[in-house]
C-alpha cells in the first residue's frame, strides 16, 4: 500500500522478465516466434517504466496490466488490418471496471489508475507494432 514499499519488489519482478527474455532471445535449443519475444520485451519495458514512475507515485500495475493487454490485442488488429471492436469494447469495459474498483477500495487515485493504464497501452501496443523484440 505504500509507495516506497514499491520499488525493490518491481525490480525482483524486472529481473526476472528481464532474464526471461534473455533467455529467449540467446536460446538456440528452440527459435520462439518474433511475437512472443516482443510480447515478452514490451512486458519487461513496462515494468521498467512503472519502476520509474513509481518513485514519484504508486502506479496502479493491476491498470498497466490491462492497459497492456489491450495495446497488445489492438496492435495485433493493426497488423493483420482486422479490427475487433467488440473485443476491444470488452478490453476497455473491464479496465474500466478494475479501475473503479482500484480507486472505490480506495487503494489508487485516479491518476495512478489512467497513468498505469496508459502506459501499459503506450508500451505493449508500441513494442509488438515495431517488432522490436528481434
Amino acid at each position: 500500500r505504500m509507495r516506497r514499499e514499491r520499488p525493490w519488489p518491481f525490480l525482483l519482478v524486472f529481473a526476472y522478465y528481464l532474464m526471461a527474455y534473455v533467455l529467449v532471445v540467446k536460446s538456440t535449443a528452440v527459435e520462439v516466434p518474433l511475437f512472443y519475444r516482443n510480447v515478452l520485451l514490451s512486458l519487461v519495458v513496462a515494468i521498467a517504466f512503472a519502476w520509474i514512475v513509481t518513485w514519484k507515485i504508486k502506479i496502479s500495475m493491476h491498470m498497466l496490466a490491462q492497459g497492456g493487454v489491450l495495446g497488445t490485442v489492438m496492435a495485433v488488429q493493426a497488423i493483420q488490418l482486422v479490427p475487433a471492436w467488440t473485443l476491444n469494447a470488452v478490453l476497455v469495459f473491464i479496465a474500466g471496471w478494475v479501475g473503479f474498483a482500484r480507486i472505490h477500495m480506495g487503494v489508487h487515485r485516479h491518476i495512478e489508475v489512467y497513468t498505469g493504464y496508459l502506459l501499459g497501452f503506450a508500451v505493449c501496443f508500441c513494442t509488438v507494432v515495431l517488432g522490436l523484440g528481434g
